[in-house]
């Protein structure tokens, strides 16, 4: 404490560095061990003061920290002893600190530890002086891994009797090599699952050895009973023919109720309590019987049922022939043989029958084998004819230009001559001839060889040529050129589907003349051209409903409007007065669809129209089909307007008005027909208004219309 502030302090460390200092907090380093005074100086100016402690600074000594380890390595479970290395040059060491790298620790002087898991362990010790100065060391063990084992759990047999021992390494395996002992009754010992049969009970040791040496053992005990196991007889092995039955026999049991047959074994007349099971097998089956005495001890027997199967190959693979050629057919084996198909064999009942059949043909022998069994198999004898091949057509290209031929049929191919050929043993080969060649064609199929030719011929120019053709209106015909060409340009586009392939679709509407410009490759381009004719239909005027009363008949009416001489077929012909006539009457209870076909008998072209016959039972002027439409042009077709109706016979007016109102036509004829004049003159183009007033056959009610008719030239 000081009334006035301290001006300077000064700082004597002895044994430090530095050895003196005037900072207020100076940092100093004691190199030595041992105890040191300090010395303080402090001076305000006026008055000075000094403090001494002494050994105030205490510097202790660093342990050394060191041990050994008993072993440093080895298999698991391993025991390690740890004994203290460390060393102090002043003081004592008052504590260790032991770490053993799994979770265990120890705070003794010298440790002792056992390692239950392999792997690298870091055992780390700390040792601690009583100045309370440290150092600590870790150095490695090594715990080699464990091998895991697994083991059946133990058994008790009869005597007499096997049993299964199952062991198994849990662990990687990778190096380990393992063994059972002792191996007196062992069926293996380098094995896993051997089986054993002890007279007495015996305790057996599956051993398995790590790469690093380690061994580890596992243990299972088959105790054996003073009892033995019954010793069995059983029927030999057999043979049967398929469908056939065999007697089993099996002797060495106690009782019938000792007995037990594996029912995975299909076929057995019986399978619990039987000693004689009748056997009926469908292919070949091992059969096993367990007998158990009154001891309880069992065993088992085991015997083959064998299926002669009826269906073997004995006649080869199946042939083919040209058609008229023969084949000669061989059984393998078998006795007296029967043919079952026969037609087309030399003989029905010879081992090697020649075959001479007109079409493909499946043969089928029965033969005996040695102890009587039935032996089928079938050949099929394959008919290969010049329709089952084909070289392609013949071809035409420019010089320069090649042609991929296109073979057809079954087998290997084979073409010739060779050298403009770019492959022979194909079936489709690209041809690149200088001159016109005749390429052949030949094709191997079993037994039989056949031989088709096509001819390419070199042409100067494109060759085309074009049908005229006619249609009826309406329809749609396909250009077929003739000649061969690679690009095609038809006109006019108009009507035509498309204008760039071989056969477009033509749909013209009146007589047209198409033009094709066709080219084969570089060849110079060809042209032709051909009229599609376009005949004229049928024109016919026909109301699409006619309506009748009940017990009335109807009066159908077909309304020629074109030029020419047409035939009529009515379908069906129910009610109606006739069927080829253009006028049949109806006379029917229900509703009927008849549908009349209207032939032009100058070109042969068609209409079909549908026409409805349907009962009244109420007025309404849908009764009434009035056209919406005609061209009063003095051509002979639809030039005149009429009411088309069954249920109106009179009309009280039909009322025709321009579009400012004004009346150009009028009359109460049900049948009159208006000729689209008034005063004597054809009106203009254009749309008009009628109203219509009618009486309904029904009852007397007045139907009233209305709606447009067009005016058009």
């Amino acid at each position: 404490n000081t009334s006035a502030p301290v001006l300077n302090v000064e700082w004597i460390f002895e044994g430090g560095t530095p050895a003196t200092s005037t900072d207020l907090e100076p940092q100093v380093v004691f190199e030595n061990v041992g105890n040191f005074d300090v010395t303080l100086i402090v001076d305000n100016g006026s008055c000075i003061d000094t403090l001494v402690k002494s050994d105030y600074i205490k510097i202790g000594a660093i342990p050394v920290a060191d041990f050994i380890m008993t072993p440093d390595d080895g298999c698991a479970p391993l025991s390690v002893t740890f004994k203290n290395m460390s060393s102090v040059s002043a003081g004592t060491i008052q504590s260790w600190d032991w770490d053993f790298g799994n979770g265990a620790t120890s705070d003794l002087q010298d440790a002792e530890h056992i390692f239950t898991e392999g792997g690298d362990m870091p055992i780390r010790m700390r040792v601690t002086t009583g100045g309370g100065c440290q150092d600590s060391i870790t150095k490695m063990l090594h715990v080699f891994p464990v091998t895991t084992l697994g083991i059946s759990e133990d058994t008790t047999i009869c005597q007499g009797e096997t049993a299964n021992l199952i062991a198994s390494i849990l662990s990687d395996t990778t190096g380990v090599n393992y063994y059972w002992k002792p191996d007196a009754t062992l069926s293996c010992t380098d094995c896993f699952a051997p089986t054993v049969n002890p007279m007495d009970t015996t305790t057996y040791t599956f051993v398995a050895v790590s790469p690093e040496g380690c061994t580890y053992e596992a243990d299972v005990t088959v105790n054996v009973r003073n009892e033995a196991v019954p010793v069995l007889t059983i029927s030999n092995d057999t043979t049967i023919c398929a469908n056939d039955v065999a007697q089993l026999f099996v002797t060495g049991g106690d009782d019938i109720f000792g007995y037990n047959w594996d029912a995975s074994a299909s076929g057995l007349t019986c399978y619990d309590a039987c000693n004689n099971p009748i056997a009926s097998p469908i292919s070949n089956t091992t059969y096993t019987v367990t007998v158990t005495n009154i001891s309880g001890c069992s065993s088992t027997a085991s015997t083959n049922v064998s299926v002669f199967y009826e269906f073997q190959n004995i006649l080869g693979a199946d042939r083919t022939i040209c058609l008229g050629d023969t084949a000669e057919l061989h059984i393998a084996t078998g006795n007296d043989p029967e043919w079952l198909v026969s037609d087309g064999l030399s003989c029905s009942q010879c081992p090697e029958p020649v075959a001479s059949p007109m079409e493909t043909t499946t043969f089928v022998v029965r033969v005996k084998s040695d102890f009587g069994c039935d032996i089928i198999d079938s050949l099929t004898v394959n008919i290969f004819s010049p329709d089952d091949m084909d070289a392609g057509g013949d071809i035409d290209i420019c010089l320069g230009q090649t042609a991929q031929l296109t073979g057809f049929g079954e087998g290997i191919p084979s073409w010739s001559p060779a050298a403009t050929l770019n492959q022979t043993d194909i079936l489709n080969p690209i041809a690149s001839p200088t001159e016109n060649t005749t390429y052949y064609f030949s094709l191997e199929n079993g037994d039989c060889v056949m031989t088709d030719s096509m001819r390419v011929r070199i042409i100067e120019k494109t060759e085309i040529e074009l049908l005229d053709q006619t249609i009826c209106e309406g329809e749609t015909v396909v250009m077929q050129p003739i000649g061969f060409a690679d690009t095609y340009q038809w006109s006019p586009p108009e009507r035509l589907t498309v204008t760039d392939i071989e056969n477009p679709l033509a749909s013209p509407q009146e007589d047209t003349r198409y033009t094709v410009v066709a080219q084969l490759g570089t060849c110079p381009p060809d042209t032709a051209s051909a009229i599609i004719e376009v005949l004229e239909k049928p024109k016919v005027a026909v109301a699409s409903v006619y309506p009748f009363f009940p017990g009335e008949p109807v009066l159908l009416t077909v309304e020629r409007r074109g030029i020419g001489d047409y035939a009529y077929q009515w379908s069906p012909a129910t009610g109606l007065s006739c069927t080829d006539c253009a006028s049949p009457t109806a006379m029917v209870d229900s509703a009927m669809n008849y549908v009349v076909l209207i032939t032009n008998v100058l070109n042969g072209c068609t209409t079909a129209k549908e026409v409805k016959v349907r009962r009244i039972n109420e007025c309404s002027d849908e009764l009434i089909s009035m056209p919406n439409a005609f061209s009063p042009n003095g051509d002979g077709e639809n030039d005149l307007y009429r009411i088309y109706s069954g249920a109106v016979d009179d009309i009280d007016y039909f009322r025709v008005f321009n579009r400012w109102g004004v009346l150009v036509y009028e009359t109460n004829d049900r049948y009159g027909t208006w000729d689209g004049k008034m005063n004597g003159k054809l009106l203009p183009e254009g749309v008009y208004i009628y109203v219509l007033s009618a009486k309904c056959k029904l009852d007397g009610s007045t139907i009233l219309k209305k709606g447009d008719i067009t005016i058009h030239y």
